[in-house]
């Protein structure tokens, strides 16, 4: 019965046969349908782990519940792991994150930092020693020519420069000073002073000559001091009539120590004048030398009371005329010393006035004579004049101009030597080429300086902190999330991050 009702014809209608025994399910082929999956996404891609529960939270306090509910698992794997990946943020009070607010700012940032390390850690330092120290640029400047030679070689030899100037100058200082005490001025001129000391051995040999004073009431006026030469000249010579005959030169004697042959003279008593010629060590025989002497020595007084009168008729009293003619001695070593020199003597008579001692009692007058004469000895050792010659084209310049020329030098040099100083403790072989290289740089360098230390950067270790800060940005940045999130991730420190992150 079975078979007769399966074995029924029935018939079809419409193409369709209900009654048809099934077939096998269709499908297309699986290789053809990963071949079609290939051509809109990569399926290994998606062979990603999901997270879990406990990674999803983190999720959601950064990016939000809505936004994290529609991650596939997949997709909030990614972004997870990701986030494990990113370097460790920078502290929460570190000045980097006033310096990266949003991902906008990591650029200029980035900028700063890739201008400033073009610089090599040398050029930065030595810059750094330089400073506002225009004088190092300037020696630098100049020797140029020798850019091979080690700058420790410039610092050495401009150490001793700077020692030799600075004694230099503080004996310039200390004759001026000297100076003062014994000539009517404040300053001198370069010849005037080279003359004192081409004139200070012969009037250190002169000193046995020179009064005890050597104070006047007056400066000599007009060519007093060449006619006092001159009748100075004939008693000179007229006393040396009187030793060629006697022994004795009355010249070296005051008045009163020939006060006895002047009597006897006077009184027409030749064995007295020869007592009084004894005692002054010298010696008459005969009577004819007697006569010759005698007559040798009133051509002395005369000559003597002639060089008298003309002295008080120039307004000197009696008193001074030892301390003139001593005056006009040391006058006439500068003037000759002057002449030896080539120097125009009127050019310095008016800086070599000798002074007045304060005290105008016998002592102080003696006490100044004393002072002069140490004076002039200091000067005979010398030391210096060969220097001033050298250094000073001009003679008549003044020796506050050359102290002050001097002292300059001195200074700009000693700037120089404490860059020089500071860059060889720390680069011992470093060219003088080199540094100039760094200073050819420097307006480079400032504005990157510049640009760098706007961002809060004073030290190497604060750059190295903002560096490691922008690639964290950076990586921040190319997270798989909206800009939002990484912004508040920038804006919240890092702290929306678990501390294991």
């Amino acid at each position: 019965m079975t078979d007769l009702i399966e074995n029924l014809p029935v018939p079809e209608k419409a193409g369709v046969n209900v009654d048809a025994k099934p077939q096998e399910d269709v499908r297309v082929d699986a290789k053809k349908a990963e071949e079609v999956l290939d051509i809109y996404h990569d399926r290994q891609a998606r062979a990603v782990a999901g997270v879990g529960i406990a990674e999803r939270k983190v999720l959601e306090k950064w990016l939000g519940k809505g936004f994290t509910d529609r991650l596939r698992d997949a997709d909030a794997g990614i972004i997870y792991r990701a986030l494990t990946n990113l370097p460790r943020p920078a502290a929460q009070g570190s000045f980097v994150w006033n310096v990266i607010t949003d991902p906008a700012s990591v650029r200029s940032a980035l900028q700063a930092i890739s201008d400033i390390k073009a610089f090599s850690a040398q050029t930065v330092v030595i810059a750094d020693k330089i400073g506002a120290n225009n004088h190092f640029r300037e020696a630098i400047e100049k020797f140029e020519a020798a850019r091979s030679a080690p700058l420790r070689q410039l610092v050495d030899k401009m150490s001793g420069n700077v020692a030799g100037l600075r004694d230099f100058v503080d004996r310039v200082q200390y004759l001026r000073d000297r100076a003062q005490t014994v000539f009517m001025i404040e300053d001198l001129s370069v010849e005037a002073m080279l003359t004192i000391f081409a004139a200070s051995h012969s009037i250190v040999a002169s000193e046995d000559f020179i009064s005890e004073s050597i104070s006047i009431s007056q400066f000599p006026q007009g060519d007093i001091l060449d006619k006092l030469e001159v009748a100075r000249g004939l008693v000179v010579a007229a006393s040396n009539d009187v030793k060629r005959i006697c022994g004795v030169a009355p010249v070296l004697f005051s008045e009163t120590a020939l006060a006895g042959a002047i009597r006897s003279v006077k009184h027409m008593r030749p064995n007295d004048f020869v007592h009084v010629i004894e005692a002054l060590g010298g010696a008459l025989e005969g009577e004819e030398n007697i006569d010759t002497a005698i007559k040798a020595f009133v051509d002395y007084m005369d000559a003597y009371a002639d060089m008298k009168r003309e002295i008080v008729s120039w307004g000197y009293s009696e008193d001074e005329i030892s301390a003139l003619i001593s005056y006009a001695l040391i006058q006439r070593h500068l003037r000759t010393a002057a002449e030896e020199l080539g120097v125009d003597f009127s050019r310095v008579e008016i800086f070599l006035r000798l002074n007045r001692p304060v005290d105008g009692s016998e002592e102080g007058h003696n006490a100044f004579r004393n002072h002069v004469m140490q004076f002039f000895k200091e000067m005979a050792k010398d030391g210096v004049s060969g220097r001033l010659i050298a250094v000073c084209a001009n003679k008549q310049t003044m020796l506050s101009k050359v102290y002050e020329t001097i002292y300059r030098a001195a200074i700009e040099r000693e700037y120089f030597l404490q860059v020089g100083k500071r860059i060889v403790d720390v680069y011992h072989d470093v060219t003088i080429g080199e540094v100039a290289e760094v200073i050819a740089q420097e307006g480079d360098l400032r504005k990157a300086n510049d640009a760098i230390r706007s961002l809060g950067v004073e030290t190497a270790d604060e750059l190295t902190e903002l560096e490691a800060h922008v690639e964290w940005a950076i990586a921040a940045n190319s997270l798989p999330v909206p800009s939002d999130a990484i912004t508040k991730l920038i804006e919240s420190r890092g702290q929306v991050l678990p501390p294991r992150v």
